[in-house]
């Protein structure tokens, strides 16, 4: 037997429309994993998303230094 669980996040900025999507599916057969692999799922897409916020943070910085 195989269970699928789907979570999908939008968003539309209000003010430019641009627009983010997200779709996370998951299919878990019938036995248990001895792994733990939602945890190891969780811990790519908390790294991920680590990598976004540092990039963002550095393009920040460096608009903020750029002269005007």
């Amino acid at each position: 037997m195989n269970n699928k669980i789907e979570k999908q996040l939008n968003f539309t900025c209000s003010h430019c429309f641009s627009t983010f999507q997200l779709l996370e599916i998951h299919e878990k057969e019938s036995a248990n994993c001895e792994v733990n692999c939602p945890t190891q799922w969780q811990t790519i897409l908390s790294k991920h998303y680590q990598d976004c916020i540092i990039l963002n943070l550095a393009r920040e910085e460096a608009q903020k230094e750029e002269p005007n």
